[in-house]
């Protein structure tokens, strides 16, 4: 239990630092503090969620050793929908809930949406390298144990002979 809770809360300093990171580029420095910081931390970490979930279920899909190609290819598809999706239907949401005008995006959004899909896309390409190396790392040691057990066959078969 100590280990989720560490990896939330890790999970979330993270976020909030995306978060600051966000404000600093695309908003007023005088705006730096405020509601809008935890909600884009919470944005941030929702959209983690929704990606690492989309992962486990292209992990029972698509091997990352078997199918590489077309595991990078569902995944960056599903990732970059899932996030332009949610990232729009929860800035609109929080347009309305602000402003309550009802338009379907105002300049803000177009001003933050773009580089909101580039810096998801950064952190994808980094959960897909992380994700392809492990793999691939894990198949190295699977591969090696498989080449000592066969070793270890042999030798017990000369040792019978």
């Amino acid at each position: 239990m100590k280990t989720a809770a560490y990896r939330f809360f890790l999970k979330l300093l993270i976020a909030c630092m995306i978060a600051l990171l966000f404000k600093v580029l695309f908003f007023r420095l005088d705006e730096l503090f405020g509601l809008d910081l935890i909600i884009i931390s919470i944005v941030v970490v929702f959209l983690w969620e929704g990606n690492k979930k989309i992962d486990g279920w292209l992990n029972e899909k698509y091997s990352w050793i078997a199918y590489p190609q077309k595991r990078l290819m569902a995944q960056s598809i599903a990732f970059m929908l899932f996030t332009a999706i949610t990232l729009f239907l929860l800035m609109y949401t929080l347009h309305q809930i602000r402003f309550g005008d009802g338009r379907l995006m105002d300049r803000k959004m177009r001003e933050v949406f773009v580089p909101a899909q580039f810096f998801a896309l950064a952190f994808i390409a980094i959960y897909v390298g992380y994700n392809f190396f492990n793999s691939w790392k894990n198949s190295l040691l699977e591969v090696e144990k498989y080449k000592t057990q066969s070793a270890e066959a042999q030798l017990q078969n000369l040792k019978n002979q």
